[in-house]
């Protein structure tokens, strides 16, 4: 089966490209057959995976960038089940590499993935706002994280940043001035068609298919990307202040121990928001809105350990 590679040539802050040229010097020597295609811009990824998976037949595609790429690459996806999934990751997070246990220095990426010994079982999530459906592999949250993912996509101080080799950093310093400058909602949590929750100070609500986000943010800890279950992360009514103490706790899963953070499990949510708030799927935007809707795909998607 050939390899087909879908690369983010300006991931790593532009050393997308470099890694890249490595891993093709160790499919040269291989002497594996391979094609490889360049993401040209925001979208393109999943153009691309679309148009290599339509075929009849099985496809091993692999990933080489961030959590956004790979998000592209599985929105692409035409037929899960007849499609292997290899990755290397180059992003600044790599949630979906630290919640897989996947490993992050691209030579040995490649190496597994030349070996392809063994696959894992990922479920893949849906995201619903309106009539648009977009597929997540790592997460989708609506309130203050996604205002931070909305406000790092255009950024200045991240390019910056991402120069000093200190992009992490900027999602700092943005989730902290977001802190201060989000604003509240009354929310409603509706899971596998219970009674809804209500929530009248809702700060965010973080729906989890791997433990990881926001830079291994460990938002739910016993969420699995295999157990056919979405956990969801929700934090109400906590004072801002507060909030500064409780957030960098979340790097460890501590945050679950204080009065006002819930978490709960489910096959299928509904969030409900007095007001739009910004939505994310997999640290992308995508809008703001007053519902969200996500479950997950029955069929599981194949990933090379």
């Amino acid at each position: 089966m050939k390899l087909q590679f879908i690369v983010n040539p300006a991931s790593k802050t532009g050393r997308g490209i470099e890694i890249w040229q490595e891993v093709e010097n160790v499919l040269k020597a291989s002497g594996i057959e391979y094609e490889v295609f360049f993401t040209k811009r925001m979208g393109h990824g999943i153009e691309l995976a679309r148009q290599l998976t339509e075929a009849p037949g099985e496809h091993m595609i692999v990933a080489l960038g961030g959590d956004g790429t790979v998000n592209e690459v599985v929105n692409g996806i035409v037929r899960i089940k007849d499609t292997i999934l290899g990755y290397i990751p180059t992003g600044s997070g790599n949630d979906l590499a630290g919640g897989l246990k996947l490993p992050t220095d691209p030579m040995t990426s490649i190496e597994h993935i030349l070996e392809n010994k063994s696959h894992l079982q990922m479920n893949v999530g849906v995201a619903q706002v309106e009539d648009q459906t977009r597929r997540f592999a790592v997460s989708a949250g609506m309130g203050w994280d996604a205002a931070i993912t909305h406000e790092v996509a255009v950024s200045k101080l991240k390019k910056f940043l991402n120069k000093l080799k200190l992009g992490k950093l900027s999602y700092v310093l943005i989730a902290v001035k977001q802190i201060f400058a989000f604003k509240t909602s009354p929310m409603e949590i509706q899971i596998d068609g219970k009674a809804p929750m209500k929530f009248e100070k809702n700060f965010f609500s973080a729906v989890m298919n791997s433990p990881y986000e926001g830079g291994r943010v460990m938002m739910c800890p016993k969420a699995s990307w295999s157990d056919d279950l979405l956990d969801i992360c929700v934090v109400d009514n906590v004072p801002k202040l507060k909030l500064l103490l409780v957030i960098p706790l979340a790097y460890k899963g501590w945050h679950r121990f204080f009065k006002g953070v819930y978490i709960k499990r489910g096959e299928k949510m509904t969030l409900r928001s007095k007001k739009p708030l910004p939505v994310h799927v997999d640290g992308e935007n995508y809008g703001y809105h007053k519902e969200l809707t996500v479950w997950l795909e029955k069929e599981k998607l194949r990933v090379i350990r």
